[in-house]
């Protein structure tokens, strides 16, 4: 890997790393709440340039879209996560917000620059090197598809965080579990549209590429059940009874879900014929 862009990776992941402890003590020093929470946001952004930076080299190095490899598809991540945060921030008030809630939506903020710091540093034991793109995978759909599936997973972990806290009491910070189900309903709001949006995309990609909408590819069959998942979510908190606690507990699951889909699914038998199995540079 090319040392600037080891730098540059490096250094987002750790700049993740940083805004994360910042979040964690803007939660709890109601004081220097603002003022904490404007410098993680601060953080945050630095760290999306410099992965963005990253991605801007190989784009510009292969002279094509990034994301075919599995390094990559790390890159996108890290950029869709600091995307959902600081959209996240805005839509929770931050940094203006001082009180209890804006000490928990710190909180949140943490748990987000914490699984930046995770996916920068897992990041770093993939093969950098860029891989061979057969002319189906660069239709502009896949362009599309591939973002929004991304993005949609900064928003829903953000919500599987905020679900851990509507679930596990001592997780809460200080918030009430009415509270922190708010939250997640407010970040499963955001990424699910763009979940289903990837989904879509994806379909009007494989017509174009190989002639059938849904194939039931492994990756396309989990990704479904990983929709239908937090599916089933949306229902159940619209149920008397069903809404905090239940649905909570089948976000959680859903975050399982998308783990198993994005990074386990490659070491099963059947992924051997799957169409998203990356491809060596030729």
């Amino acid at each position: 890997m090319p040392e600037l862009q080891y730098d540059l990776h490096l250094a987002g992941s750790m700049t993740f790393g940083v805004t994360m402890l910042i979040f964690l003590v803007a939660t709890f020093w109601a004081a220097k709440r603002r003022a904490l929470s404007m410098t993680g946001l601060l953080g945050s952004l630095a760290a999306i340039a410099m992965v963005g930076g990253v991605f801007a080299i190989r784009w510009i190095d292969q002279a094509q879209f990034p994301l075919q490899s599995r390094y990559e598809t790390f890159l996108m991540v890290l950029i869709g996560v600091g995307i959902g945060m600081l959209l996240f921030a805005s839509r929770a008030g931050l940094p203006g917000r001082v009180d209890a809630r804006g000490g928990f939506c710190n909180a949140v903020l943490a748990a987000g620059a914490g699984i930046g710091l995770l996916f920068g540093l897992l990041a770093l034991r993939e093969d950098f090197e860029p891989l061979y793109r057969p002319p189906a995978l660069k239709s502009i759909w896949m362009t599309i598809h591939v973002p929004c599936l991304i993005i949609s997973y900064g928003f829903l972990y953000v919500g599987v965080a905020a679900a851990l806290a509507t679930v596990v009491p001592f997780l809460r910070v200080g918030g009430t579990a009415v509270q922190w189900d708010d939250i997640l309903h407010m970040a499963m709001s955001i990424g699910f549209p763009f979940l289903t949006a990837g989904l879509l995309m994806g379909a009007v990609w494989g017509q174009e590429a190989w002639a059938t909408y849904w194939g039931w590819d492994i990756k396309e069959t989990w990704a479904f059940i990983t929709w239908v998942v937090f599916l089933v979510y949306f229902h159940m908190r619209m149920v008397p009874g069903l809404r905090g606690l239940a649905s909570g507990w089948v976000v959680v699951v859903g975050g399982l879900s998308i783990g198993l889909t994005w990074l386990c699914m490659h070491l099963l038998p059947e992924s051997l014929s799957s169409l998203h199995v990356p491809v060596p540079f030729l």
